[in-house]
Parts: structure tokens; sequence; C-alpha cells
């Protein structure tokens, strides 16, 4: 479910700086989930201004980046909301307890419902996504275990299955390829190919050995399919 603003982001402790977002980086923030597709809601808007905080930081000096400079930083959350509230090109909706939802005054919106089980992506596609993830070895199967954070990793590896989607598109396909198709699973709190996740190991052990997975399957078929053309061309 949608979280409010509050929950996106860890306690801040000791180290920990609480921003007051300036209101170019809250507007270009909108701007851009609108571009890609994603309803700003409380806790995507929040991320999203966080990632562009900390690079407007990292361009000025402010730090050098990484994994540690990341969780040092935090959106003030109710600071956000006023500058929402105060900008005259925005408009903000109430949609819940403690939620609102920011979207631009005049823009037309094509929002993709990334919680939607509506699949209408081609099989192509999908031929596509598993041959890509049937092949990630090591920590590069390891993906983050947030749905947007998980997406974003994806488009800046460029994918082959994410190429000339939006992120909101890549959001929803990683949705189903958790939640129906079984093409992705959940590991140590990272999104992992499925025959690595949790679940995949639970309903090995209980069930014992199984016929060749559909990934499996896939990415055998994609390999000889790619193996095929290339014979083909030296020809």
């Amino acid at each position: 479910g949608r979280q409010q603003p509050g929950r996106a982001q860890k306690a801040a402790g000791p180290a920990a700086k609480l921003l007051v977002p300036p209101r170019g980086i809250v507007l270009d923030s909108v701007r851009s989930l609108v571009a890609d597709r994603l309803e700003p809601f409380g806790r995507i808007l929040l991320r999203r201004v966080r990632e562009r905080c900390l690079a407007a930081s990292a361009r000025r000096g402010g730090h050098s980046g990484g994994r540690a400079a990341d969780e040092s930083f935090n959106v003030d959350p109710s600071a956000l909301l006023k500058i929402c509230k105060d900008s005259p090109e925005l408009k903000v909706e109430t949609v819940g307890p403690h939620e609102h939802r920011v979207t631009l005054i005049g823009v037309p919106t094509n929002f993709v419902d990334v919680a939607s089980p509506e699949d209408t992506y081609p099989s192509e596609m999908w031929r596509s996504a598993v041959a890509y993830f049937g092949a990630l070895r090591g920590a590069a199967a390891k993906l983050p275990g947030g749905r947007y954070a998980c997406a974003v990793e994806l488009a800046e590896r460029r994918a082959p299955f994410a190429e000339g989607r939006s992120l909101g598109e890549v959001c929803h396909i990683v949705q189903l390829a958790v939640s129906r198709r079984k093409v992705l699973g959940y590991a140590e709190g990272c999104i992992v190919p499925y025959h690595l996740s949790d679940e995949a190991v639970k309903v090995g052990a209980a069930t014992g050995p199984q016929p060749e997975s559909a990934l499996a399957q896939e990415a055998a078929f994609a390999k000889e399919f790619t193996a095929a053309k290339e014979t083909a061309a030296a020809r």
C-alpha cells in the first residue's frame, strides 16, 4: 500500500541531515515523475526529491556520494508538503490518512498503475526479461528490494527489455515479474531471479527435484536462438 511521507525514510540518526528541499528541486522532481508516468504520492515524491538533493549536493562537492552519503540525507516531509501546497504550479490532494498526491496544474497525465495485476506486455518483452534475469550471476543478480529502486537500477543498466519504456512501466513489470510471473523473487532483502529466491528454495526443498523451471527453459531458448542467428549470419 501507499505510505505516508514520514515512513519512506529511516529514522534520522545523529549523523542524518533533515533537509528542507529547494522549491526548484521539488518542482523538478514532480515534473520528472510525471514524465516517468509515476504518480507523485508521498513515498515516491520523497524519494525523488531526495535523489535530486543528493545529486545537487554532489555537484557542489557537498559529499562524495555512495551509500553512506545517501543514508545520511533525509528530506523533511512536513517541509516538502508545505512547499508543494505553497507552489501555484502544483495541486495537492489528500488521498488518505497522512497521504497526499501532488500533480502539475494544467498538465495532462498518463500514469501507470504499478500495482495493477493486468499484464498487457507482449510475449517478446517477457522472453527478453526472462533471458536477461536468467543470465545474471553473482552480485549482478541482487537488485534493490524496492520496486522503484529495482526499476531505477534496471533502467541504469539498460536492460534490453526496459529499453524505450517509461520508469513507471518498468516498475509495473517488476511488480508483475514478482507477483504473477515468478520471474523474480526475494532473498536477503533483495529482488533476485526467481530460481535464487527464498520461495523457490522452499518449494524445491518441499517437493524435491522438479523439471527445469520456466525461467531456465526461456533462458536456454534465448541462448539457442541467439546462437542460431549468429551461425546463420556467419554462413
